[in-house]
């Protein structure tokens, strides 16, 4: 990734002092700046929706080029793997329904895009293919935990499509469709306890936030909630929702970690980020009590003389966060 100057003075860059003992500091970036991965990473968690004390997450080793799908308790440590390939990656948030199914996307080994929806039991049993048609992602349930909602895009662009089927069903319903004008964009999907849909969207041609009520007919239009062309706002990258069905919770890329008052759009910090520090995926407890999120550290990587070398490293760690306190526990999963 190439990375903007920071000035265009080109005296010698004086030596990186990084706060080891902070958690949060800043570096500059320089022109030939790029990012790479640890070689263990624990990625995009969520919470069981019947029992705050499981999750489920994606754990990626490349040094053995493997890729799980791995369920967590936090009490018994047990960890369980529902899913692994040294093939296809996954990508995105899982999604844990009511009922006791998890789904998750999976990326096409050949084209490095996403293709299918797979579920499977919370038990690691019953593992299927559920989509047909490929480049599907975002998968979310309803409240009933029957119905799987998703993105989908056959050209991986315009038209996008917001896609329903039952669990057993055979009929796939079109609920949004976007062919270039408005809706049907639909990513970060969420939905709360009495069926309203918020989601990253597009509204009156801008990308938002957005929520709707899942009543049909006729198909719903999604309202704003908060303008991401903002760019305070910009770089969303995980949304979660609170029981109360007012609260959304959201980590912004550049800027921290939100609480979205839905009903009036009040924005309240809670954790800023940095350089150094950032959260991206985040899932809230069933008792509005915790977050839990995939927290990205990132590091410069000096030479021997202590000068950065332009490679940043991203280590990916989950950790539970407190609403209450705003207290961050690191889960060890080693």
């Amino acid at each position: 990734m190439i990375l903007g100057l920071v000035s265009c003075r080109k005296d010698k860059t004086p030596p990186i002092h990084l706060g080891e003992d902070s958690e949060c500091y800043t570096f500059p970036m320089l022109l030939q700046s790029y990012f790479v991965s640890e070689t263990f990473m624990f990625k995009q968690p969520c919470f069981n929706p019947n029992n705050q004390n499981e999750f489920v997450f994606h754990f990626q080793d490349y040094s053995q080029n493997s890729f799980q799908l791995v369920k967590f308790n936090i009490i018994t440590k047990q960890k369980i793997i529902l899913y692994q390939s040294n093939n296809h990656k996954i990508w995105g948030q899982p999604k844990w329904s009511t009922g006791g199914w998890i789904a998750f996307t999976r990326i096409n080994s050949q084209s490095s895009y996403v293709d299918h929806i797979f579920i499977v039991k919370e038990n690691g049993d019953s593992l299927k293919q559920f989509t047909t048609t490929t480049a599907n992602h975002d998968p979310v349930w309803d409240s009933s935990g029957e119905n799987l909602y998703w993105a989908h895009s056959p050209v991986l662009g315009v038209p996008y499509f917001f896609l329903k089927r039952s669990l057993n069903g055979l009929t796939t319903d079109t609920i949004l469709m976007n062919t270039g004008v408005n809706q049907g964009y639909s990513t970060f999907n969420e939905i709360s306890t009495n069926n309203l849909l918020f989601s990253k969207t597009i509204v009156n041609g801008k990308f938002c936030i957005g929520k709707t009520a899942l009543v049909f007919p006729p198909h719903p239009e999604l309202t704003e909630i908060l303008s991401l062309d903002n760019p305070n706002y910009a770089g969303l990258s995980g949304l979660t929702l609170n029981n109360n069905n007012k609260d959304v919770y959201v980590s912004l890329y550049n800027n921290g970690l939100y609480k979205l008052n839905t009903n009036n759009g009040q924005l309240t910090l809670l954790i800023p980020f940095c350089n150094s520090k950032r959260y991206e995926t985040i899932s809230c407890s069933a008792d509005g009590k915790f977050l839990i999120g995939e927290r990205v550290d990132s590091r410069l990587e000096l030479n021997t003389d202590g000068q950065p070398t332009g490679k940043i490293i991203e280590k990916s760690s989950i950790y539970l966060i407190d609403l209450g306190t705003l207290k961050e526990t690191k889960i060890e999963l080693d």
